[in-house]
Parts: C-alpha cells; structure tokens; sequence
C-alpha cells in the first residue's frame, strides 16, 4: 500500500530541496535535526501522539519493552466478567482433573466432551440454544466461547496436545487461584499477540491492524468511556496504515466489522469492555454498542513518553 507522505514530512523534503549545504555530511545533521524534532512532535492522524509514542507501543511486548504494560495482579473479584478467562479455567481444570480431555482426528475436542463442557460456560444458554438447532449435536468449532480458548491455552503452552488434551506444567502453576491474574494477563497476551486475529471471522487477513492492536487498545481506554458503535470508533482508534483498502475484499464496511470482530467483541469476552444492543428487532438486526468497563483502566497500564497516557 502506497499512502501519500504526511504533510509534515511533505513539509520537511520541500525544505531540504532548497537548502543550501557545504557538504552531504552538513545535510544529514540537518535532515537528522528535523526528523527528530518530527518523531517527537504529537500527529492528529496518530490520536495525538506522536510517532516516538505510537512506536513504543505498537513495538513493545506488553510485558518488559514498550509503552503498553498488564497489571498481573488483578485478583479473582475483579475478574468475573472475563469470561474468556472463566472458559480457559474450566478447560484448565478439566484437563487436570479429568485429563487427558480426548482429542479427535482433526485436533478438536469431541461431541461428547463438548457436550459435557459447553452448559458450563457462563451466559452461554441463549448462544447455545441457537447453535444446537434441531439436531442437537455440537463440534467444537461450532462454539467459538469454547473453541478460540482452547487454541489459545495451546499457543500459550499451557495445554498440550499429546494422546488426547493434556494440561503443562506451567498450565498447572496458572490455575492456583492465587495465579488467576498472571493467567488472565497471559491469555490476553497470546490472544492479541500470537494468535491470528483472521480466524474469528475468516475475513481478510490485514494483518495491519493486529500488528497495530496495542495503539488500538490504548486509543480505545482513551475514547469508549461512552457508548458508542464500531463505527464511531474505528476512525479514532485505528491507525491510518492499519487497514489496506487495496485489498479485494476492502469493502466500506470492513473497518467497523473487523474493529467489531477482531478488537472489540473480544474485549467484551475479557471482561474489557460492556456491549449493548441498541433499536428493535432480532439481534442481529439490532446496533451495538461498547464502552469500558471498570476492568479496562484497572488491568491495562500506559506509559509513552512524557508521563502516563
């Protein structure tokens, strides 16, 4: 993708092609001068902060390098919404206590396994009677609430697949209760950070914007302390080359969808933020909404240049 150059940087070229130098070596402190003075200064299209910013952190590890940090010592209280962290623990501990889970051919968990763990996930009664539909009988990756927990204690190597499900050593250590946040700060770091964000709506890979998810996640604790749709949000929270619109599968609607099902909606899942639905009609006719939930600003930690964001 081949995006216009900012008009800063516009500015800064225009400027050098009417210098005057006495040698390259006097043209590069000076171009090295600017370029600085650049990179430090805030950007409207960057959210107001400035590429310095956006660098530490879009390249940090949210744990030890980078602007964005997790506090590991949420406690179990503060974590009841988590629900994705409430699936993963129950998967955690039935590996443990009725392990190994059996696995099928293709790596899923089978019918029966499925069966005897889906009526345990909370709120998952409406979600599940839909899935079920007449027939009754349920895979795995019918159940997203159950499925994308299990791959990600996978990527996490806290379950192992290995004659069936089995939990690790360090998926034993996590599940002490007194363990909860670490757990919880760990699958939220998979997720975001290994996990392929493509495969909860098999849309578009963009890979752009998983690459981008830390100024995201940050732009969004900045701007959804109100309702407000995906669409509201996505020209606030998505930076400008997060998204390549020269995709053929680009369409006007791709930013506030993938926003939706790649950032949002699992948010929800973690406890992050709250969803409502808004108008009349079926659900899936009606708009949604999202806002932080009191988890957001306890659990995620900023620190960019000057001071605390």
């Amino acid at each position: 993708m081949n995006r216009p150059r900012p008009p800063e940087l516009e500015r800064i070229f225009s400027e050098l092609a009417h210098q005057s130098f006495r040698s390259p070596a006097a043209a590069q402190v000076w171009l090295d001068r600017r370029m600085s003075e650049y990179n430090a200064a805030p950007q409207a299209e960057l959210g107001g902060l400035s590429p310095v910013q956006v660098g530490e952190l879009i390249y940090g590890d949210w744990k030890s390098i980078g602007g964005l940090r997790l506090d590991e010592g949420c406690r179990n209280a503060d974590l009841e919404s988590a629900r994705f962290l409430q699936v993963a623990r129950l998967l955690l501990a039935a590996a443990r206590d009725e392990g190994p889970l059996p696995a099928t051919q293709a790596g899923n968990l089978p019918r029966r396994s499925v069966a005897q763990l889906v009526d345990r996930i909370p709120g998952s009664g409406e979600v599940l009677e839909v899935l079920r539909g007449p027939g009754g009988v349920l895979n795995e990756q019918d159940i997203y609430l159950l499925h994308i927990p299990r791959v990600v204690l996978g990527l996490a190597g806290l379950l192992v697949r290995r004659k069936g499900f089995r939990i690790t050593g360090r998926g034993r250590t996590l599940l002490d209760e007194r363990r909860t946040g670490e757990l919880f700060a760990e699958l939220f770091r998979t997720f975001f950070r290994s996990f392929n964000l493509a495969y909860l709506d098999r849309g578009p890979a963009q890979p752009g914007l998983q690459r981008t998810v830390a100024f995201s996640i940050f732009q969004v604790g900045r701007h959804a302390a109100d309702w407000g749709t995906a669409e509201q949000l996505a020209d606030r929270v998505l930076l400008p080359d997060a998204l390549d619109p020269s995709d053929p599968y680009f369409g006007s609607h791709t930013a506030r969808w993938l926003l939706a099902t790649r950032l949002l909606n699992p948010l929800v899942e973690f406890g992050l933020l709250e969803r409502r639905l808004t108008g009349t009609g079926p659900d899936w006719q009606r708009v949604s909404e999202f806002r932080k939930s009191p988890l957001f600003d306890r659990f995620i930690r900023v620190d960019i240049g000057r001071g605390r964001a």
